[in-house]
């Protein structure tokens, strides 16, 4: 029973490691704006499928 939750949970971790990389790629020409550097430039570039799937991989995972 062990194993199987020990399986489980790696598969979880790898499921939202891959949500959180959906919304930390941001393609060419990116530049951090702002004092802070918070601010990417391609937020309005990014396809709104990524979020929706950014999400369903942390709902899962």
């Amino acid at each position: 029973m062990n194993l199987i939750f020990a399986i489980l949970g790696i598969c979880g971790g790898v499921i939202a490691g891959i949500g959180d990389m959906l919304l930390d790629l941001k393609g060419k020409g990116n530049q951090k704006l702002g004092t802070s550097k918070n601010i990417d430039s391609n937020w309005l570039n990014m396809s709104e499928w990524r979020f929706r799937a950014s999400v369903i991989c942390g709902l899962v995972g």
